[in-house]
């Protein structure tokens, strides 16, 4: 059951399958009211303006803008949504770009998908709490 503040989740990931795969898991949460899966980064951009989620789960190797290209472009957004980042490139020096580009978090697409759904299980919108979620250190 959905409550009221359920989040909205927008998946970026050029790979269908992972796009189907997390769009399941995710809509399976009770947190979670809604997701849209999108295949690149131009695409998130162009859907934006019309539904801003509270969540974007965004991979990095994006055909066309990067990942890492998307998210600091939504930095200079008023209405920027939290982004956490689901990547096979989960190396360390990875991590700290993409958490000084203003991920809150990065997860390894090949390892780390229970940690993300436990973070998006716990996860409350900065709207709704004064934080951005739940600390994580993979």
């Amino acid at each position: 059951m959905h409550t009221p503040d359920a989040l909205r989740i927008l998946v970026v990931d050029d790979t269908p399958s992972v796009r189907r795969e997390l769009s399941e898991l995710l809509s399976g949460l009770p947190t979670v009211d809604s997701v849209v899966a999108v295949g690149s980064a131009e695409e998130a951009w162009e859907h934006l303006p019309h539904a801003v989620p509270d969540l974007v789960v965004l991979d990095l190797g994006l055909p066309g803008m990067t990942g890492l290209e998307f998210l600091r472009r939504l930095t200079s957004r008023p209405d920027r949504p939290v982004v956490v980042v689901l990547s096979n490139h989960a190396e360390p020096e990875v991590r700290r770009r993409t958490t000084a580009a203003g991920a809150s978090a990065h997860f390894d697409k090949g390892l780390e998908i229970r940690a993300l759904l436990a973070w998006v299980a716990e996860f409350h919108p900065p709207s709704r709490r004064a934080d951005r979620g739940p600390e994580v250190t993979p």
